[in-house]
């Protein structure tokens, strides 16, 4: 299944996008026919609420030409740490309005990713002392 997506004048159709990433399936070449076009969207009001990200889906999709129904999308700027680093080592750039964007949200991603390191760790160590515990 292709990962290709003909990006026709974003910037003049979405012109609050700034940085469209692909990731998952169809950015690592695994995807299947049904397989949904997983999106990070890094966006000119990065504080955009979820109703407001859904609504980019239809244009998006129009733009793409793929059925709104198989987009995911994802606020590059409120995701978690675990899976902006995951956009940002996997994922594919598809646009950005200024060359170099999505180098610059790599480097934020692999930070912020190092930086909560110690907070993963503990959950982790919690989780396993509460599973050890459910056990007994």
């Amino acid at each position: 299944m292709t990962s290709s997506l003909p990006l026709v004048d974003l910037s003049s159709r979405l012109p609050q996008v700034r940085l469209l990433v692909l990731f998952g399936s169809r950015a690592k070449g695994t995807a299947t026919e049904g397989s949904d076009w997983d999106l990070g969207v890094g966006l000119s009001d990065p504080d955009l609420d979820g109703w407001s990200l859904l609504a980019l889906a239809v244009p998006l999709a129009e733009v793409l030409g793929i059925q709104s129904e198989q987009i995911d999308l994802v606020n590059l700027d409120r995701c978690s740490p675990l899976l902006g680093f995951a956009m940002a080592t996997e994922g594919m750039p598809l646009y950005e309005e200024i060359p170099g964007l999505f180098h610059c949200f790599q480097v934020k991603a692999a930070k912020v990713y190092a930086d909560t390191a110690k907070l993963r760790q503990a959950q982790e160590q919690y989780i396993a002392r509460m599973l050890k515990q459910l056990k007994q």
